[in-house]
C-alpha cells in the first residue's frame, strides 16, 4: 500500500483556497421607504419583489437578480449565493397591490424605473425611498 505524502494534502488545500478566490461580490439587504417611513407590502395572491438589473460592469448589461419583499418592506437578496457582481443597477419593483398601495409602485416597474444604485463589493444595506428615488 502506498502512503500519501503530506505535500499532497497541502496542494489539495491550496487548490480549494485558490478556487474559492475571485472577484468580490456584492451582498444586498435593505428596506423600502416612502418619505422616510417604512412601506408595508401586504401579501397578496401575487409575489411582491424587488428586481436589480445590471446596467453593465462585471455582470454584463441586462442580468437580473430578484429578491422577495417582506410585508415590512425589507428585502435580502438570496439568489446566486446571496451575492451579485458589483456595478451599477436599475432597481424596479414587481408589486401588485389594490388601490393606493399599488399606485405608489407603478412608476418603478420595469425599464422605466428611475432608481439606480451602485453596488460595491461586500455588504450593501440599501434604503430605497419612493419619494426620493434618485438618492
Amino acid at each position: 500500500m502506498r502512503r500519501i505524502v503530506p505535500w499532497v494534502y497541502f496542494a489539495a488545500a491550496l487548490g480549494v483556497i485558490v478556487a474559492g478566490c475571485g472577484p468580490d461580490k456584492a451582498r444586498i439587504t435593505g428596506r423600502v421607504l416612502d418619505n422616510n417611513q417604512p412601506v408595508a407590502v401586504p401579501a397578496s395572491g401575487d409575489p411582491q419583489s424587488i428586481v436589480f438589473t445590471s446596467l453593465g460592469g462585471e455582470a454584463g448589461a441586462g442580468r437580473m437578480y430578484t429578491a422577495a419583499l417582506n410585508p415590512d418592506g425589507t428585502f435580502e437578496l438570496v439568489a446566486a449565493g446571496g451575492s451579485v457582481p458589483p456595478g451599477e443597477y436599475r432597481v424596479s419593483f414587481n408589486v401588485i397591490l389594490p388601490g393606493k398601495g399599488g399606485e405608489k409602485f407603478k412608476r418603478f416597474r420595469g425599464e422605466g424605473s428611475p432608481i439606480r444604485r451602485e453596488l460595491k463589493p461586500g455588504s450593501n444595506d440599501l434604503s430605497i425611498d419612493l419619494a426620493k428615488p434618485e438618492q
